[in-house]
């Protein structure tokens, strides 16, 4: 893993593999999507911010302690967990789906694909199933773009 991917305590991942799973899921896109997230630019231009060292480091140490015991305990409490989670939660797919659309229009315009064809992939989500949501044709285009089928 990616020295900017990863949390505090990476010795943990041997004990608990839900925070590892968390910790390489992160690692696959969290140095692109930190940056955009952190971005609080209109989108009409310019160019990302560059997240410092620390930003990364805290980023990358609640995703992991998301799959802590703790951690997920608190997402259980709202209501997130593995089994009540649906890929056919229409306005999930349709929220999740615009955001990379959007996030990948935002990557040096459109021409750093990977991020985002790796998020679509881990969630589950194909073009099919963001078209069924009602995603709009503009933000389905981009998805295509981006390479996710």
């Amino acid at each position: 893993m990616k020295k900017r991917t990863t949390g505090l305590h990476p010795y943990r991942f041997k004990e608990n593999p839900e925070e590892r799973n968390l910790a390489r899921a992160w690692d696959k896109i969290g140095e692109d999507l930190l940056a955009y997230l952190l971005d609080d630019r209109p989108v009409q231009g310019g160019r990302s911010p560059k997240p410092s060292d620390r930003d990364y480091l805290v980023a990358a140490t609640v995703i992991q302690w998301l799959g802590s015991p703790v951690g997920a305990s608190f997402l259980d409490g709202l209501g997130y967990n593995k089994k009540n989670v649906s890929a056919d939660d229409v306005n999930w797919i349709a929220g999740f789906c615009v955001g990379l659309a959007e996030m990948h229009r935002r990557l040096i315009g459109g021409s750093d694909s990977a991020g985002v064809r790796e998020c679509a992939r881990n969630a589950g989500i194909t073009l099919a199933a963001a078209k069924k949501a009602g995603v709009a044709p503009f933000d389905l285009k981009e998805l295509k773009k981006a390479g996710v089928k």
